[in-house]
């Protein structure tokens, strides 16, 4: 962070006494990657940075072009979620090494595409964040596809250290230079800049929403958001599966259960009839043999019809009860 002072001929021009340049010092720097919680950290920086920016410069080496992309992501959702920023600041991309920065069409190719990238991103993010409207990346940044992306040629011409500088490189820094002091003056315009209490009250803020929106930041970029969310919501089906499966399987084991139980209170009640029926026809049996009387088929018929009348009146036997098959059926 440095605190740059503006010229006295200067500040009336710009609107301001001191000019506040934040650096993030290498995010996404190929060295830093295999540090634990590099996403998190850059993520929570990126943010920070953006939101107290008047301009925010996206540095797009080609060794880490697909990471700032991922970090823009981040910071996009992240501002989706902390509605209470309030601000929409302006975004310039510098592509760093081009080789051929006179390509106008095959630049402008580029930068369409990255900006279909970046409004693309920005849809999945107000998706997930259940916004009304359909959004794009101008939406939250200030973006011109036209003015605001930079291409800067190599610093040297070949191999270092022997290598002469490139004049082009200081050419298009210039440009940049002066098209940002441009900037500054047509702001003026339009906003007041802040003072140093705003300042530090804006950064407690934003602060305080960054570690309130700390959850986002764990992620790459706000595909990997999603795919972790719709895998929260499959898992969160597995479980209410499995709470369905547990109680039918619960119910149809109780249900078994109670069968069983009828069955074996069945099995007794009959095993208790059929002995108490053996034991009245064989007592039967010893009185005719005792009696020495001989019984044709019909005397016989009737000495077992009074024994089986006799016995069914011993045995407290409970009918079934008539349902009412319509009133128990559950529609």
């Amino acid at each position: 962070m440095l605190l740059i002072k503006v010229a006295g001929n200067f500040q009336q021009e710009l609107g301001c006494d001191f000019i506040l340049v934040i650096d993030t010092e290498g995010l996404k720097a190929p060295e830093m990657a295999k540090l634990e919680d590099s996403y998190q950290h850059d993520n929570e920086l990126a943010t920070l940075v953006t939101g107290l920016s008047d301009i925010t410069i996206v540095n797009m080496a080609m060794e880490n072009a697909t990471e700032m992309k991922d970090v823009l992501q981040i910071v996009v959702h992240a501002f989706l979620r902390m509605e209470k920023i309030g601000k929409k600041n302006n975004c310039q991309f510098v592509h760093q090494n081009v080789s051929d920065v006179s390509a106008h069409e095959q630049n402008m190719r580029d930068r369409k595409h990255l900006l279909e990238q970046l409004n693309e991103m920005t849809k999945v993010a107000a998706n997930m964040e259940k916004k009304c409207k359909e959004m794009n990346f101008s939406d939250i940044m200030d973006y011109d596809l036209e003015k605001h992306n930079w291409y800067i040629p190599a610093l040297w011409h070949g191999l270092s250290p022997m290598a002469p500088v490139n004049l082009g490189y200081s050419q298009k820094v210039y440009e940049l230079k002066k098209y940002l002091f441009e900037f500054l003056k047509d702001c003026s315009q339009e906003r007041t800049p802040k003072d140093i209490p705003q300042f530090l009250e804006w950064v407690r803020s934003l602060w305080n929403a960054v570690k309130h929106e700390n959850f986002i930041f764990s992620f790459r970029n706000s595909l990997v958001d999603e795919a972790y969310n719709q895998l929260s919501v499959k898992y969160a089906d597995a479980n209410s599966l499995r709470n369905e499966l547990e109680s039918y399987s619960f119910s149809k084991w109780q249900e078994a259960i109670h069968i069983k139980k009828g069955q074996h209170k069945t099995d007794s009640v009959l095993s208790e009839y059929k002995r108490k029926i053996e034991e009245k026809v064989d007592g039967l049996l010893n009185h005719c043999r005792k009696s020495n009387c001989k019984l044709n088929n019909d005397e016989l018929e009737k000495e077992l019809e009074n024994m089986w009348r006799e016995t069914l009146s011993e045995l407290s036997l409970i009918p079934l009860q008539r349902r009412n098959i319509f009133e128990d059926v559950e529609f």
